[in-house]
């Protein structure tokens, strides 16, 4: 009890460097998850509050793993696998590991601490989830997406919302409803600072919060997965010119909606919110790096 007390206070004190408490409490979880002792506890949140301020300080996505956070030796165990799988998968939405990116084992395994066995387990679960690749004599690469396949998944990740959307209108309590405007107004925060990365960490904790007022684990999981696996194309999409202001607004288009009770209002406005149409099209095809893009036609 004193623990999760002492822990919950700590996560409190983050409320300055609220884009990042998330991996504050990621980090300060695992120490609680494999019992450490409470000194060890405190000097695990130590570590995690140096990850995030500097992520915060430089800008730097990828900040937290080059930090040596996991190679204190205090994680052990078949467990850490699913962290660093984890792990991973936040570079790869963070833009850190860009599509097309090689993964170096060598490098991975001396970064976690890991002895190879249970990185390559990490790796196969992100190959069998679609983020990484395997190429045969090449290596393991972050996938890149074909343009079909990032069209097919946005259209297919606008449905999803839609209907999160639709059913969070009837599901979500008012205090959640609140949450979720709290989170918009986050945004908010995030569009002034002019940084398309801010904006899209507070975006994404907007969407996770739609998906959870769903109130379906299939919902929310299914959108989480799509979220993945466009993550990397759908932050070049906020990089085209006015697109975060206009994303803010109906952000509070799909928030009154909800609050409003209009179902298949929220739906119709999260649809065309993800959806890419038009001259907007054209603006994402051309701000795509080759690097992005599959080589194999799909």
């Amino acid at each position: 009890m004193r623990r999760n007390q002492c822990l919950n206070e700590k996560i409190m004190s983050t409320r300055q460097f609220p884009l990042y408490a998330e991996t504050i409490f990621l980090h300060a979880r695992l120490s609680l998850k494999h019992s450490l002792p409470m000194q060890k506890t405190s000097d695990a949140f130590k570590s995690a509050t140096s990850a995030a301020k500097a992520i915060k300080a430089k800008g730097e996505a990828g900040a937290l793993l080059k930090t040596g956070v996991l190679k204190t030796g205090a994680l052990k165990g078949p467990t850490l696998k699913d962290e660093v799988v984890r792990l991973i998968e936040e570079e790869i939405i963070s833009g850190a590991l860009p599509p097309g990116t090689r993964l170096d084992e060598v490098q991975l395994s001396a970064r976690f601490g890991l002895s190879r066995t249970p990185l390559r387990e990490a790796l196969a679960q992100l190959t069998a989830s679609g983020l990484l690749e395997a190429r045969p004599r090449s290596g393991t690469f972050v996938t890149r997406l074909g343009i079909k396949s990032i069209l097919e998944c946005l259209a297919m990740t606008a449905e999803i919302e839609a209907i999160a959307a639709e059913w969070a209108s009837r599901r979500m309590s008012d205090d959640e409803i609140r949450g979720l405007r709290a989170m918009h107004e986050a945004c908010g925060a995030a569009e002034k600072t002019g940084s398309s990365d801010s904006y899209f960490l507070a975006n994404r904790r907007f969407h996770a919060g739609i998906y959870a007022g769903a109130h379906n684990r299939y919902v929310a999981e299914t959108a989480n997965f799509l979220f993945m696996r466009a993550a990397p194309y759908r932050r070049l999409q906020l990089r085209q010119p006015g697109r975060i202001r206009s994303s803010s607004a109906e952000h509070g288009a799909i928030v009154d909606a909800i609050a409003a009770r209009e179902g298949e209002t929220a739906k119709r406005i999260m649809r065309d919110h993800i959806l890419i149409q038009g001259d907007r099209f054209m603006e994402f095809i051309s701000m795509l790096p080759d690097s992005f893009i599959g080589l194999k036609t799909d």
